[in-house]
């Protein structure tokens, strides 16, 4: 059964966003038997203050919530953790929302209510597209890194070429000077 074994992504952290406290407890639940670290909030400006201070890898945000919605959430962490990702829980079945939310930078949604199962098979799938994207993304800065240094060698090598260069044509000048003599 898919709640009784450990995700391969066992010890993330998720942070669960919801108003309705028992969406909260059960999710809360369900993922801590999985193995993942879990973290709750209630609203749109809870969950901002526990991305900024816990850094979570995944956010389980609700659409419709008080104090601040979650798109409004949605596209702040987006924009100033890009390193978490978000799945989007929606009561509203409409396509628009859902594409809008997608536009809006959502790793996947999901509608309420779920399955426990398809939300177990999102979370590990949207952890295994975050790692792959955040390695792909380390790769990337590694191969400009080394890039930047080859470059640097290319020019030391150049300089060297250059006065070596200098100093044979140099020779090449004093002994045609000293045959001449």
């Amino acid at each position: 059964m898919l709640t009784e074994r450990t995700s391969q992504f066992a010890g993330e952290r998720i942070l669960i966003v919801d108003d309705e406290e028992v969406i909260v407890e059960l999710t809360a639940l369900l993922l801590r038997g999985r193995g993942f670290e879990v973290l709750t909030a209630h609203n749109g400006e809870e969950c901002l203050d526990l991305v900024s201070h816990e850094q979570p890898s995944l956010v389980l945000l609700d659409y419709m919530m008080p104090v601040m919605d979650g798109e409004t959430a949605l596209k702040n962490i987006v924009q100033h953790h890009p390193d978490t990702y978000v799945i989007m829980f929606t009561g509203k079945g409409s396509e628009e929302v859902a594409v809008r939310l997608m536009k809006s930078g959502a790793a996947d949604y999901l509608q309420k209510p779920f399955v426990n199962s398809s939300l177990l098979e999102r979370i590990d799938t949207v952890l295994q597209i975050r790692q792959v994207e955040l390695s792909n993304r380390d790769l990337l800065l590694e191969k400009d890194l080394l890039q930047r240094e080859i470059e640097a060698w290319n020019l030391h090598l150049e300089r060297r070429v250059e006065e070596k260069s200098q100093e044979l044509e140099l020779a090449h000048r004093e002994i045609l000077q000293s045959e001449k003599l």
